[in-house]
């Protein structure tokens, strides 16, 4: 008898094994939190979107999403970060594509091994100087720099990103010089725009247009071909001759090398129900984010080359490519 009692729980449990076995291996991603690391300061465009999508994500993910902020290197620091996690699809990351076309142009060495998920949405840059300059326009600032070269300052994140490049295809045409002062943070270079220690800023628009519209800030130009339905006051580079500066903010998500096809196919269908919907987009819309859902890598991955071979160009140009 205590045989038989014996027998039959070591059948039950390797029945209960078994079973547990099977149903971890079923389990269905995500069944845990997801970190989501947006490689920008607080206040910037990346930031701003993924925040603001963040509560529907998770509805549709049907789990918590924790958005973190890891700034530096134009984008960089985050990459690395998230190229260096385990690759289960529970650390991934919000950045634009200058991680694959502004950052390896200026340093091929600085090349994180991300892959990206799906391309999401797209936002202007804009050129803004404090509310009481004397700055009225792009061809004020072109005389003024002209007269005196090296003399007005220009704030971007760094020369990791998009605005560095646009400043850069602009003094170019123009044949003028404006000092370039790196700040990392957003937030800092508005500030230091609205204090007085920087002539202008060129930064996403997103973190732009709330000052704006509260007339801290004047718009002089942004990085479109043509003025937007929602703010059809910003006058565009190209209206003022410099149709050439459009290297605009082109934001996806990425994560790192060897993703299950899982997590593709579970955050290309969440996007797809999220960035779906009429309000959301129009939302965004009028933050000046337009949501641009694109998930086919190939495609993708042709673009981000065709835009590196621009961006490389320039930066031999300036000789600020790192050897």
């Amino acid at each position: 008898m205590r045989s038989k009692i014996i027998f039959t729980f070591i059948v039950l449990a390797i029945l209960s094994i078994g079973l547990s076995s099977t149903a971890y291996a079923q389990a269905k991603y995500p069944n845990k939190p997801i970190q989501l690391v947006v490689a920008y300061g607080a206040g910037g465009a990346q930031d701003i979107f993924w925040r603001s999508i963040r509560e529907d994500l998770e509805k549709a993910l049907k789990t918590p999403i924790s958005v973190v902020n890891k700034p530096g290197a134009g984008g960089a620091l985050g990459a690395d970060f998230v190229a260096n996690a385990k690759s289960d699809g529970y650390t991934l990351l919000g950045v634009s594509d200058s991680t694959k076309t502004v950052i390896p142009a200026v340093d091929p060495k600085a090349v994180s091994d991300t892959h990206v998920i799906a391309l999401v949405f797209r936002t202007p840059l804009g050129w803004v100087v404090r509310s009481e300059s004397n700055f009225k326009s792009l061809k004020d600032v072109i005389n003024y720099a002209k007269e005196k070269p090296g003399a007005l300052t220009c704030a971007t994140q760094g020369i990791q990103v998009e605005a560095y490049f646009d400043l850069q295809i602009i003094c170019q045409a123009a044949g003028i010089k404006i000092t370039h002062v790196p700040n990392p943070k957003a937030t800092d270079a508005m500030a230091n725009v609205m204090g007085g220690h920087v002539d202008f800023w060129l930064g996403s628009l997103p973190g732009i247009l709330p000052l704006s519209k509260g007339g801290k800030l004047r718009v002089l130009g942004i990085t479109w071909d043509h003025r937007l339905p929602d703010n059809p006051d910003l006058p565009t580079f190209a209206e003022q001759g410099f149709p050439q500066a459009n290297l605009d903010l082109h934001a996806g998500l990425w994560g790192p090398k060897d993703l299950p096809q899982d997590v593709f196919n579970v955050w290309q269908g969440a996007l797809k129900s999220v960035l779906g919907n009429p309000d959301t987009v129009t939302s965004l819309r009028k933050s000046s984010m337009y949501v641009d859902l694109q998930v086919d890598r190939e495609k993708i991955n042709k673009t981000i080359k065709e835009q590196f071979e621009r961006v490389s160009q320039i930066a031999i140009k300036e000789g600020i490519r790192l050897k």
